[in-house]
């Protein structure tokens, strides 16, 4: 396939090369249907003619594909198309890691928050019982506005020892030797703390500009890994805290059990370091700098994609300042970021999957005595003796119940639960001044402002440090019964019979997204938001989201006998976090559950409790969590299972269940009462734990959590008496304790 030409393939046109590799090429491409750009992997010619690479490639998307995490690049579609196999991916628009360190050493506080983000998307990939293997620099992105991401799953292994890729089978040295554990250099089972050294290693380079190992050839490289501890940053850069030595010294421990447990355990030691630093923005280079918002409508690529395989020592390129070109993930043949440059650079050879041509075969061939040495000395040393008695199979998930305090900067998303406990909740600040019910209540992407929608028509956003509204998206309509936001979309609808869409990104003017034949009273959007599912007082409709507005897909449900769920007063609607389902409560003892895709039915009841209000899926997907404002509580269901029938918690029995957020663990933040009442559960172990309440006067109505799960919204009101609250709560989650 010529790199410039255009071909399209199914739905996507394929627009400039962005990178080659020995796993693939990946291209610019469109999405035609959505109008959006995305990075396309396409399998080599030579894998693609073996079905069981296939196969296996598949598998490896459908994989990434469960890592909905905003740390970690989104996978979004696997295809076929005219004899080409191929992956759909998440286009970044920003920076990698590693063009911070071409640039010099990185301000301290800078790459411990950049470590600490990448642990929480590693944490997610092990939870989902994948290892990375290729953990550097340049497979860390940050975009634009400061999100840190985890690209290139290419080479990722299955933690239940069942591989992903025909390239990453017990045995095979695989990965980029800079960065490479001892296990990985020996060609052994790998497990969650193999991604732990590589981690240590990178957070080295990033604090002193170069890898901890400074040698040429892999297998000294290798040797290096296995036999030399890990060099301490401070011998180079003196004003590196002690806190950060530390941490790499337990991270790149040559025994794995010596390591940390655990991504999250690495991540509370790295937030905890940052505890007593500035608030202040820094640069990467250690000069305090302000941090204005990016205008994404300017961050739009042009000029020609060069991308280099195996970046050089120091990478000579030509930014275009004014308009940032993206960079593609997850992509594991191209290991440097992607940028608008020049296309005379010239371009050296280092790092990257190490997969040798004929050249590095005769290295080999010469060298071997040498690896053979290697790993003899090592397999004699006291060090190698000691064995962790979980390192035998390389197989074992790792628990990630020991996690420290979250840093909110930047947010990260709560596509699901945090998997700490929630302790308690302490109640922050009431909105000032509100004289109407707020209907709805939906946190902005990184936190700093809560959207309000109310019974006056109004959608407000709150500054939630100031407790001051910053501005008025929209006045004068009739009643605003709900409100959704995301990263780029917010979506309000009422009483007007209308779903209006706001590009958060672009700050534009609210856009008629839908005319319904009905009042509106709940809505959601899904977490890659492309699709929005919105609720009626007799219908369910599906939405799909396009740059200049979107289209109805189709309707779930309606108001007739013949519909699988009647829907009558749809008060709840919900996503699933891998996106892929989506829930819907109705008023008269009905609930259903359909694809997000095409709308086809997965499962509906007709014979559940009175006056169904709120619905939410639990972290895996498999089961939802339903309540009910009748005094029947709350409901566990498993609906992928035929004859399953949703269980009572009984521990809530006997309460009112107006809103509900899953917000830790196995854990429920329900309310419903009047006077604002929350009370905390357990739903796995049918425990109450704990009641809050800070006097609303008025009942409850909605609440949210943000995406960083470290704050709670509640509100409500009562219009009789004109008045409505908008409450913050801090969520206080148990800092490594794993008891239940």
């Amino acid at each position: 396939m010529a790199s410039d030409e255009e071909i399209r393939l199914g739905k996507y046109l394929l627009k400039s090369r962005l990178g080659r590799g020995g796993m693939g090429i990946v291209y610019l491409a469109t999405d035609t249907r959505l109008q959006r750009d995305v990075a396309i992997k396409l399998l080599p010619k030579r894998l693609a003619s073996d079905p069981e690479a296939v196969r296996r490639f598949i598998r490896e998307a459908r994989t990434a594909a469960r890592l909905n995490h905003p740390n970690v690049v989104a996978v979004l579609d696997v295809d076929q198309q005219s004899g080409y196999t191929f992956l759909v991916m998440e286009l970044i628009r920003g920076v990698s890691a590693q063009t911070l360190v071409e640039q010099g050493p990185v301000e301290w506080t800078v790459a411990t928050r950049i470590l600490a983000e990448c642990c929480r998307g590693l944490a997610a990939a092990h939870q989902e019982g994948l290892i990375h293997r290729d953990l550097k620099p340049a497979n860390i992105l940050q975009t634009h506005d400061g999100i840190v991401k985890l690209a290139d799953f290419g080479l990722a292994k299955s933690l239940d020892g069942d591989e992903t890729s025909p390239l990453t089978r017990t045995g095979t040295v695989l990965g980029t030797p800079h960065y490479m554990s001892p296990e990985q250099c020996q060609g052994e089972a790998l497990d969650a703390r193999s991604d732990l050294y590589s981690l240590g290693a990178t957070y080295f380079t990033l604090l002193v500009g170069r890898p901890p190992f400074q040698v040429s050839q892999p297998l000294q490289l290798m040797f290096a890994h296995c036999s030399q501890p890990a060099p301490d940053p401070r011998s180079i850069r003196g004003d590196i805290p002690e806190g950060c030595a530390e941490i790499i010294a337990r991270a790149m421990a040559k025994n794995r059990s010596e390591r940390f447990g655990s991504a999250a355990e690495m991540q509370a030691a790295l937030d905890n370091l940052l505890s007593g630093a500035s608030t202040l923005a820094v640069s990467p280079h250690g000069t305090m700098a302000s941090t204005p918002p990016v205008d994404q409508s300017e961050a739009q690529p042009t000029g020609p994609f060069v991308a280099a395989v195996d970046p050089p020592e120091t990478l000579e390129w030509t930014p275009h300042t004014a308009r940032p070109a993206p960079v593609a993930g997850p992509i594991s043949e191209v290991s440097a970021p992607l940028f608008v440059a020049d296309s005379h650079v010239n371009r050296q050879r280092r790092g990257g999957p190490w997969n040798p041509g004929p050249t590095g075969i005769r290295f080999l061939i010469g060298c071997g005595a040498l690896l053979i040495a290697a790993v003899a000395w090592f397999s004699l040393s006291p060090r190698a003796k000691r064995k962790n008695p979980d390192e035998s199979g390389g197989g074992t998930v790792v628990s990630e119940s020991s996690t420290g305090r979250r840093s909110r900067v930047p947010a990260s998303g709560l596509v699901n639960p945090p998997h700490d406990r929630v302790t308690r909740l302490e109640f922050v600040a009431s909105m000032p001044g509100i004289e109407s019910e707020i209907r709805g209540v939906a946190f902005s992407y990184d936190a700093t402002s809560v959207f309000a929608a109310s019974k006056d028509g109004a959608v407000r956003e709150w500054s939630v440090a100031d407790r001051r509204v910053i501005r008025e998206l929209m006045m004068g309509v009739r009643e605003i019964h709900a409100i959704a936001a995301g990263r780029r979309w917010l979506v309000a609808g009422g009483d007007d019979r209308k779903v209006w869409l706001w590009d958060l990104a672009r700050k534009g003017a609210a856009v008629e997204l839908a005319r319904m034949e009905h009042n509106v009273l709940s809505l959601a959007l899904s977490p890659d938001e492309t699709r929005v599912v919105a609720g009626t007082t007799n219908s369910v409709q599906l939405y799909e989201l396009r740059d200049t507005g979107g289209d109805r897909l189709c309707e779930l449900a309606n108001s007739t006998n013949r519909s699988p769920m009647p829907a009558y007063m749809v008060y709840s609607v919900a996503f699933s976090p891998d996106g892929q389902w989506v829930a819907a409560t109705s008023w008269n003892r009905a609930l259903g559950i359909w694809s997000a895709v095409d709308g086809t039915l997965q499962a509906s009841r007709k014979d559940l409790s009175k006056e169904l209000m709120s619905v939410a899926f639990e972290p895996s997907g498999n089961r939802i969590l339903f309540g009910a404002n009748y005094k029947d509580g709350l409901f566990r269901w498993d609906f992928h299972q035929a004859d399953a029938t949703p269980q009572s918690v009984t521990a809530a029995v006997g309460r009112q269940v107006r809103t509900l957020a899953l917000c830790g663990r196995d854990q429920v933040i329900v309310n419903g009462e009047w006077d604002g009442i929350l009370r905390l559960y357990d739903y796995e172990s049918n425990t109450h734990q704990a009641t809050f309440q800070e006097s609303t006067r008025t009942g409850a109505i909605h609440m949210t959590i943000s995406r960083d799960g470290t704050l709670l919204a509640t509100c409500g009101g009562d219009q009789p008496r004109r008045a409505g609250y908008l409450q913050i709560w801090r969520i206080v989650r148990d800092e490594g304790s794993d008891d239940r």
